[in-house]
């Protein structure tokens, strides 16, 4: 029986077979293949140990530890446990294969929906066991270098799947190509020509847009429109951005000369013949009715142009009822004499 340390505990204790530490076992979990450029765990079951490293590495509390293969090739790690009656070690060798290298790329990701067009596919492959491209539900098997040209209706995602040369492992990588609608602009102003301080209306309506903006604006609305005022000829710029980049619309507002009238002078009239007016005086058209009378006169020569004389010795030598019928007459005849004179 022997009296060891143990440093875990902090006290002596009896064993009755004092060894050095016993490694029971030390590998890599999972399979033995390791791809460069991937992890990899190693653990190891050690009895009657105090102290045990890895390559250097103090793992004495550990049950395990993750390393990283950065190269192909061979490597060996090497475990080392002690305690006061001696050390143990161990050491495990280890593959390490080369890493699929896939270059994949696309002449355009982003195509319009509107038109027909096409997209480059181009690929580079080393290390590969197998090699497919998976798009559209199929699967194609294809050489580690070549390309070809698509002309997706819709989104589509394109990936190269490759077998690594472990057999088990897959690598993959995508492309994938989506469908948009170009950003439609209408962009007016209500009159291109204008004189300096008259506002014009500058207005725009724009679809399937990221960002709008107007120059001395800055970001505005989709849909709208802005009463501005210019004193000389200006460009204004709206500025669209959409999915396939950045455009400008531009409208150029003219200035018109202000009209300057010095003087306004308006010559006096010059006659240069005489002019002679005539005024005619209108004539009195007077339509007179005469009654009917029904009476006999005896022995009476009335003349022409009867003398009130006369007129009145008819008009005393008839009864009263005749008198009005005379009165009448009386006045019928003044008239007229007063025409004739």
């Amino acid at each position: 029986m022997a009296l060891v340390f143990n440093p875990r505990t902090g006290v002596f204790e009896e064993r009755l077979n004092a060894n050095p530490p016993k490694i029971k076992s030390f590998c890599k979990i999972g399979d033995d293949s390791i791809l460069s450029g991937t992890e990899y765990i190693l653990k190891w079951d050690i009895e009657d140990y105090e102290k045990i490293h890895i390559d250097g590495i103090d793992c004495t509390n550990l049950s395990d530890y993750k390393f990283t293969a950065f190269n192909s090739g061979n490597i060996t790690h090497t475990i080392i446990a002690t305690n006061e009656l001696g050390s143990s070690s161990l050491a495990l060798e280890l593959t390490v294969l080369d890493c699929p290298q896939i270059e994949f790329t696309s002449s355009k990701n982003i195509i319009e929906s509107v038109s027909d067009d096409t997209v480059e596919l181009r690929w580079r492959i080393q290390h590969a066991q197998t090699i497919e491209i998976h798009y559209d539900n199929k699967i194609e098997q294809i050489n580690d270098t070549g390309g070809m040209t698509v002309c997706p209706t819709e989104n589509t995602t394109y990936t190269i799947c490759v077998k690594a040369l472990d057999g088990k492992s897959v690598v993959e990588v995508s492309q994938r190509i989506e469908l948009h609608k170009p950003s439609t602009v209408s962009f007016e102003i209500d009159k291109p020509f204008t004189l300096p301080g008259v506002p014009v209306v500058v207005s725009w309506n724009v679809e399937n847009a990221k960002k709008v903006e107007l120059q001395g604006e800055g970001e505005v609305e989709f849909s709208s429109s802005r009463v501005l005022q210019f004193e000389r000829e200006t460009t204004v710029k709206l500025i669209v951005e959409d999915t396939f980049g950045v455009i400008e619309y531009e409208k150029t507002v003219y200035m018109l000369p202000i009209p300057q009238i010095r003087a306004l002078l308006v010559p006096t009239p010059t006659f240069i013949q005489n002019v002679k007016l005539q005024i005619n005086q209108p004539r009195l058209a007077l339509k007179l009715k005469f009654p009917k009378l029904e009476f006999r006169i005896k022995d009476i020569d009335i003349p022409k142009q009867p003398s009130m004389k006369t007129v009145c010795l008819v008009e005393n030598s008839y009864p009263k009822r005749v008198n009005n019928v005379l009165e009448t007459v009386k006045q019928i005849f003044k008239s007229i004499s007063k025409w004739n004179r």
